[in-house]
């Protein structure tokens, strides 16, 4: 995605909208191109091959070509509402990244009930799943200067959730590269793509209900 990099994000856009036109799926878009494309914008920050305004900027951009492009492709048929509810949103401190965009979109897809937003705190965000009921609470984070805080904000979530059972799911770059540490910071787990959250957070639930059963 170098036109992205460059600032060219109507040169971006033709190009993916040429890819959709040749029958791309939306699936293929953002495993094949957009996962991609993002990591190699954390490569270019991490090796000063591009500065923070540049990928912070390219990540934009790409998010919101995603999200044009999202409204392009029809629904999946027939994916069935098992009134399952998911709170998708970036950890307090934390802002609106193109991966959480993904995940949103894949669990739509999936059959799921999504609702965004953000949280200004820990606090903010354990009165909201007091009142609402949500199966599962996913948090992306970016930065792991962010991720210290999340035992405590995880166990806080739990304490507040007006469903006993309220499941967590983590997410962001580190926690690809070390899904040992989901578990290390209280979540129910985390998932390495975009694209297999829906799957993980679906077992995590079936898993929890057989549990409750016994």
């Amino acid at each position: 995605m170098r036109a992205l990099v460059a600032g060219d994000d109507a040169e971006a856009a033709r190009h993916v909208e040429a890819l959709r036109l040749q029958g791309a799926t939306l699936e293929t878009l953002c495993a094949g191109l957009l996962e991609p494309a993002a990591h190699r914008l954390g490569l270019h920050w991490e090796r000063d091959t591009a500065t923070f305004g540049e990928v912070t900027l390219a990540l934009r951009a790409m998010t919101a070509l995603f999200e044009d492009q999202a409204a392009r492709f029809p629904s999946a048929v027939g994916a069935p509402d098992r009134g399952r509810r998911a709170l998708l949103l970036p950890a307090p401190g934390e802002h609106h990244t193109l991966g959480l965009a993904l995940v949103r979109e894949y669990f739509r897809r999936d059959g799921w009930q999504v609702v965004g937003g953000s949280a200004e705190s820990w606090s903010a965000l354990a009165r909201r799943v007091s009142t609402e009921p949500f199966d599962v609470v996913g948090l992306a984070v970016g930065s792991d200067a962010r991720l210290p805080s999340l035992a405590g904000g995880i166990r806080a979530l739990r304490r507040a959730s007006c469903n006993a059972r309220l499941k967590v799911l983590v997410g962001g770059p580190r926690l690809a590269e070390r899904p040992d540490l989901a578990a290390q910071l209280g979540a129910d787990g985390t998932a390495g793509r975009a694209g297999e959250a829906p799957q993980v957070a679906g077992r995590i639930l079936e898993a929890g209900s057989a549990s409750a059963t016994r």
